[in-house]
């Protein structure tokens, strides 16, 4: 609180009012009320004073915005994010907040697929872990992958648990891209290429192409189908993807191209290696909490 220097009138100083789109928001200044002159002079009671500054005090308190394009660190981002337990969308990139859009019902088609064919690998696989929406500590950001895989930490996997939130890099990320197209593209790439990610799958809703890409010596190489359309993941054996299904809304043919991989001698090599590390591992939900 501020004062005039004794004069009848003081000002309380409880705030700063700023904007981000139409709303109104406090900043940090204060968590009251925007400035308030309070009469001091000496024929005003003590009640009187009390009472006033009582109704700004009263006043609603609106944590700070999220702002989309607004440069802030990791640790504001997330302290700013966590005041605000109704938002459930948004991302940090190279500084940058990024606020989600509308999702189309298109979008959301194969969001859904896609975590249909990753859940019946994850479900059938010891040792592994599937997200979607998750927030991830990855550099000095913190993206939101719309869908990943992770070999859990305990079964040697090279992401972690931090707090509530993922950090590190899960093996393999698949966003679903149309109106983020650009974004998930060019920035989020390269902060996954950055942060180690083994696998990155871009879903190019509206050109119906996937571009699936290894890290291979600090850059992304492409995964490319064989004759059939057919994709293998490396990091993953067994995963596999019959992308012209899944582009024909087939999901009964792309589980059982799944299924075929799942019963490739790859995969049994690969999931009996995961069961051998699991056993001096810690309690699966331990690690997903």
């Amino acid at each position: 609180m501020t004062s005039d220097g004794g004069k009848g009138t003081g000002v309380a100083d409880f705030g700063m009012v700023t904007r981000c789109g139409s709303k109104r928001h406090w900043s940090e200044r204060g968590a009251f009320a925007p400035k308030a002159r309070i009469d001091r002079s000496p024929h005003v009671s003590l009640k009187s004073i009390a009472r006033e500054i009582g109704f700004y005090m009263a006043a609603p308190v609106i944590p700070p915005p999220l702002c989309d394009g607004e440069r802030m660190s990791r640790d504001e981002f997330l302290r700013r994010w966590e005041l605000l337990p109704g938002l459930k969308h948004a991302q940090l990139l190279d500084g940058i907040v990024y606020m989600a859009s509308p999702v189309s019902a298109k979008h959301g088609t194969f969001h859904n697929d896609f975590v249909t064919w990753l859940g019946t690998y994850k479900a059938r696989t010891p040792g592994c872990d599937g997200l979607t929406d998750a927030t991830a500590l990855m550099e000095s950001d913190a993206p939101q992958p719309d869908i990943a895989l992770r070999v859990l930490p305990s079964f040697g996997g090279q992401s972690r648990n931090e707090g509530a939130y993922l950090a590190g890099a899960p093996e393999l990320i698949v966003e679903v891209a149309a109106s983020s197209r650009a974004r998930d593209l060019g920035p989020k790439s390269q902060l996954y290429l950055k942060a180690g990610v083994r696998e990155y799958l871009s879903v190019l809703v509206e050109e119906e192409r996937i571009i699936w890409r290894e890290l291979y010596e600090d850059t992304w190489r492409d995964i490319a189908s064989d004759g059939t359309g057919i994709l293998r993941s490396r990091v993953f054996p067994g995963l596999w993807l019959d992308e012209p299904a899944m582009w024909r809304r087939d999901l009964a043919q792309v589980l059982d191209v799944l299924g075929q991989g799942m019963a490739s001698a790859e995969y049994t090599a690969f999931a009996q290696s995961l069961a051998v590390r699991g056993h001096t591992a810690q309690p699966r939900d331990a690690e997903t909490n």
